[in-house]
């Protein structure tokens, strides 16, 4: 009987150990298909901010360009709007410096 016993114990933890066998080979394989999707989703991420950054660039790009054609075309109202900018943050700044001074 203690013989029963015993192959029974055997069988029952070479069982458990094949069955730990598949479980850490079913969580490696679950750990590379995580790894792998957040490598690929960091990839999408990081393709996507290249992409703004581009579009954002060509932007700012646009942007110098139209204001050099504009100055070009209209220097004089160019140079007034520059004073007229000028003086009012002179006065904005002249005017917190008197206030702070009290």
């Amino acid at each position: 009987m203690e013989s029963k016993v015993m192959k029974k114990t055997t069988d029952a933890g070479d069982r458990l150990g094949e069955i730990g066998s598949e479980i850490a080979a079913e969580a490696s394989q679950i750990k590379e298909i995580v790894v792998d999707a957040f490598e690929e989703g960091l990839d999408t991420a990081k393709d996507a901010a290249k992409r703004v950054i581009k579009r954002s660039r060509n932007a700012a790009d646009d942007v110098l360009d139209d204001a050099a054609h504009r100055v070009k075309r209209h220097p004089f109202q160019s140079v007034g709007i520059t004073f007229g900018v000028g003086l009012a943050f002179g006065v904005v700044i002249g005017w917190l410096a008197a206030r702070n001074g009290r």
